[in-house]
């Protein structure tokens, strides 16, 4: 599998050779469409708590029974990172970002065409609860400029855009603690950030500085860790964070050699982590507890993005390119003893997926490629392994979340090549149909929905 690009939003061009999107040949920026006014700089916000000296950070925390973080702040902000500025963003280890590629979608930016207007809701569905989707988007593709935007799911309105460091493609959210994270990935060799966002105000505190480039992150069950993937051209790593101090753990070596993209789930009781290895085509287990690492677990074709059936035990993973040609299955793994169900048919190049807090359906974003303009959302029927009828959305969807309702989805819809995109599309489950579409301020990469309460 030496011949696989870094992930599968690489693409092959007509000279034979493999491009992030942002390089493709076929999809240069017109000429002063590159990138949109940046947002006014939020007002300062007063330093949190630092780490004590001398404090140590357990090498696997986040097990049952650690305390929960009183909130973000971390003290003053990290230096410049070196290498900085125009450029940095070509370099960079990318997640599963097919958002990148959309360069026309940058015009309609630029344009005036995503300015945050909304369209109107099917009248037939009922009106969203009142949630927040926090979407993390990339306003220019050379810097990689990055702000989080708030979307109001009952009316479709947008807050005032969050920066935070460039580069950014992850979010992860507290609710319990009215804190969101977002995970950038400044420049091509690190170190990376973890920026925690107050949800009451809106107010980004000072990221946490993580070496080495990061791919991916999630929280233990009481919010009290984030377990960030980062990746070397000596191997792959998860790196413990402490939410309430900011104080970064001792690194984990997950897997040795070339770097390959990864994901991670935390399972519910916080003893166990997942990793897939889309090079690998496996999902890695790593006991919290203990820092063990398991065997390889085989998928049977890359692993992208996955998610755990509630009370099952299963792992249902996207399989979106091999490396030379665009995928179309969803893989279910028993991660008890490794058994590989029978794939899944799904749309072609699916990215993301989230399954219904009931274990009944999973959703999947059919993110398709440069030449495959798809534009749907693929139910799956966990009961019968069944794909029901797509649902369609806007152009390259790719982040989805759901709902704590669990009753509606929402879908970062990327656009690809020749298609407007930078919307966010509201799904009403119980009918399967599409309600509200909303433009939003750049190219979303990452999306989590948190309760209004909390915001």
């Amino acid at each position: 599998m030496s011949d696989l690009p870094l992930g599968p939003a690489w693409w092959q061009a007509t000279d034979g050779k493999w491009y992030p999107p942002e390089l493709h040949p076929a999809l240069r920026p017109p000429a002063g469409l590159e990138s949109i006014p940046s947002p006014a700089a939020p007002a300062p916000i007063p330093p949190g708590r630092p780490p004590q000296p001398g404090a140590v950070v357990p090498p696997y925390p986040g097990g049952p029974g650690q305390p929960a973080h009183p909130g973000p702040g971390w003290g003053s902000p990290p230096p410049h990172h070196p290498g900085a500025g125009p450029g940095r963003a070509k370099r960079r280890h990318s997640r599963l970002i097919v958002a990148l590629a959309v360069v026309v979608l940058l015009g309609a930016v630029g344009a005036g065409i995503a300015l945050g207007r909304s369209g109107s809701t099917a009248p037939s569905l009922p009106v969203p609860p009142a949630s927040t989707a926090l979407v993390v988007t990339t306003l220019d593709i050379q810097s990689g400029r990055s702000v989080v935007t708030p979307v109001d799911l009952a009316t479709g309105d947008l807050g005032a855009t969050i920066p935070v460091p460039s580069g950014a493609e992850a979010i992860a959210a507290d609710p319990s603690d009215h804190t969101a994270y977002v995970l950038s990935s400044p420049t091509a060799s690190g170190p990376s950030d973890l920026t925690p966002i107050d949800l009451a105000s809106d107010r980004a505190g000072a990221p946490a500085s993580i070496p080495r480039v990061a791919l991916a992150m999630a929280l233990s069950p009481d919010g009290s860790t984030a377990f960030v993937v980062t990746v070397d051209k000596k191997g792959t790593y998860l790196v413990p964070v402490d939410l309430a101090t900011g104080a970064v753990g001792a690194a984990l070596t997950v897997l040795s050699g070339a770097p390959s993209p990864a994901t991670i789930v935390v399972t519910p009781d916080g003893r166990t982590a997942y990793l897939s290895n889309l090079a690998g085509r496996a999902l890695i287990r790593v006991d919290l507890t203990t820092g063990a690492v398991g065997p390889a677990i085989a998928v049977g074709a890359p692993a992208g993005q996955f998610a755990l059936r509630p009370s099952t035990g299963t792992a249902y993973v996207t399989n979106p390119d091999n490396g030379t040609k665009v995928l179309d299955t969803l893989t279910p793994v028993d991660l008890a003893d490794g058994h590989r169900g029978a794939p899944i048919g799904v749309g072609k190049g699916p990215q993301d997926v989230a399954i219904t807090p009931d274990g009944k359906w999973a959703l999947v974003t059919d993110g398709g490629s440069t030449t495959l303009y798809t534009d749907t959302v693929t139910p799956v029927d966990l009961q019968t392994g069944q794909a029901g009828p797509p649902i369609t959305v806007g152009v390259g969807p790719t982040p989805i979340a759901l709902d704590p309702s669990g009753n509606w989805a929402v879908v970062g819809n990327t656009g690809l090549a020749r298609a407007p995109g930078s919307t966010v599309s509201f799904l009403y489950l119980p009918k399967f149909a599409e309600g509200r579409t909303v433009s939003v301020h750049g190219l979303p990469s990452a999306l989590v929905v948190v309760p209004q309460a909390t915001t």
